[in-house]
């Protein structure tokens, strides 16, 4: 996807899946509450660098000055619909066939009570 910010042009990525772990750690490091302005700042530096490293896999050229936090909800939204769109897909492969083949098709079999 291209998006335009302030006049530059991007090219935008969802996120790769390898990279679901640095998201899990940005939306823990967002909701923690620190006990010490020292961890707000220690925080922040971490923050940076993670949000970096995905935006450094999903958004071509690298962002300029003030169009990280744009860019950055860009490649979000772009991920959850990739995801909306798999599983999706995966719904609709669970489906049985025409046939009646498939998961979750009724092979006339009946359930048995456990003894």
């Amino acid at each position: 996807m291209k998006i335009k910010v302030e006049g530059t042009e991007y090219n935008v990525h969802a996120t790769p899946v390898w990279l679901s772990p640095i998201l899990s750690r940005i939306a823990a490091i967002i909701h923690m509450e620190r006990a010490t302005e020292e961890d707000v700042h220690k925080d922040v530096e971490e923050l940076k660098a993670l949000i970096t490293e995905v935006l450094d896999a999903t958004v071509t050229p690298s962002p300029r000055d003030g169009h990280t936090a744009r860019l950055f909800n860009a490649v979000n939204a772009l991920t959850t619909e990739e995801m909306r769109l798999g599983a999706l897909f995966c719904q609709k492969s669970q489906q049985p066939t025409k046939s009646g083949g498939g998961p979750g098709a009724d092979d006339g079999a009946e359930a048995q009570p456990n003894t």
